[in-house]
């Protein structure tokens, strides 16, 4: 602290005339600011001596106060325009979050129809491709699919475990697609084979060969897919590797929707693509566990 080289008391010792031996003839009036041991200060202009300081100490003192006043009152505004934008921020947040609570609440189809129109503007304005629209538009339709797989049909249902099994779902749909086409090839084949040719064989009869040539189409399939990433004797060791289970029950219910439709062994343009609906759904549910547990699929 620097060193005083006049002092006097005023106004009852209330506050202090003083000046420092750096600058002797500059005085100034000081007060300590209550509840503190700090001290506050003001130059009392056109004073060079003591006795001066002291009679113009008055006019530092009103100086003082009035600078003290203005002060309180900035801070008192201050507070008062922060208190009105934290209110007006609560109120920002309330109304965003009633908005994300409504939000929440909207159907899946809505949102993901939101989206498509969205992307349809950038298109239109030559800032995206049809074709990636057209690739958005698929990949939604299988997340959709997916969802409702799920039983979610709100955006409030979502929640941070829904998407786990999603790359599972969807690789369940295609391994389950590709042992479909296999699958069809022989069963469709042997069926219309019969259909065109006198024979004697019953109905479950041809059901059966149908299903055997349909498991050996599977296999064959599978093997010249496997043939590009793999030689003969690997591709057909992992063909004959893939779940029986998913292939039998795909032929059988395929089978079994023939005849019911048809009443034999029978293909029409009608019945074929319900037997192609019903063969892909009746394995899907076994093969995406499969997949799921054991990361196994069926092809």
């Amino acid at each position: 602290m620097p060193n005083i080289a006049e002092k006097s008391k005023v106004f009852g010792g209330k506050g202090v005339v003083l000046s420092f031996t750096r600058a002797p003839d500059v005085f100034l009036y000081r007060e300590l600011i209550p509840g503190t041991k700090k001290y506050r200060y003001k130059v009392i202009d056109g004073a060079n001596t003591l006795e001066a300081a002291i009679d113009k100490s008055l006019d530092a003192y009103n100086a003082l106060r009035s600078e003290i006043l203005e002060h309180a009152q900035e801070v008192a505004i201050r507070k008062a325009q922060h208190e009105i934008e934290s209110n007006s921020s609560r109120r920002r947040a309330r109304m965003i979050t009633e908005n994300m609570v409504r939000s929440k609440k909207v159907s899946i189809r809505k949102c993901l129809n939101n989206f498509l129109d969205e992307e349809q503007k950038k298109v239109d304005a030559d800032l995206l491709k049809e074709k990636s629209l057209q690739n958005k538009a698929q990949g939604l339709k299988q997340l959709e699919k997916y969802l409702s797989y799920k039983g979610i049909e709100k955006t409030h249902q979502i929640d941070n475990n829904t998407f786990q099994e999603y790359i599972t779902w969807r690789k369940a749909k295609k391994k389950t697609f590709w042992c479909l086409i296999g699958c069809s090839i022989g069963d469709f084949g042997t069926i219309f084979y019969f259909q065109n040719v006198n024979h004697s064989l019953s109905n479950f009869e041809v059901m059966s060969i149908a299903v055997i040539n349909g498991i050996l189409t599977s296999i064959l399939l599978e093997t010249l897919i496997l043939l590009k990433q793999m030689n003969f004797i690997s591709a057909i060791k992992t063909a004959l590797g893939m779940s029986l289970i998913s292939m039998v029950s795909m032929e059988v219910a395929m089978n079994l929707t023939d005849i019911f439709l048809t009443g034999g062994a029978l293909l029409t343009w009608w019945v074929v693509p319900i037997m192609l609906i019903v063969g892909f759904i009746t394995p899907l549910p076994y093969n995406y566990w499969r997949l799921k547990k054991y990361n196994i699929s069926c092809h």
